[in-house]
């Protein structure tokens, strides 16, 4: 067998592998070894960073639509009924 076949076959094994075998044995192993979610009733630190240069007339209101995407979530988060 030449180099390049074994380079071709190992390169096609590989990319099976990454396909089919690895999703594969992430199920069998989530099948064997399950656990239960924990749920806690937190609220998270949030961080922002917004990327501004020369934008002093327009940050204040990228803060504000930042600070009311949080507000929102937050909201939508605490109305939500649990199953």
């Amino acid at each position: 067998m030449m180099p390049a076949e074994i380079i071709f076959g190992l390169s096609v094994a590989l990319i099976a592998y990454v396909i089919v075998g690895y999703p594969a044995l992430m199920f069998v192993l989530s099948r064997w070894r399950s656990r239960p979610v924990r749920k806690a009733d937190i609220t998270p630190k949030v961080s922002f960073i917004i990327a501004a240069h020369n934008e002093e007339a327009d940050i204040a209101g990228a803060v504000r639509a930042a600070l009311d995407m949080v507000d929102r979530t937050i909201t939508t988060a605490s109305t939500k009924e649990e199953p």
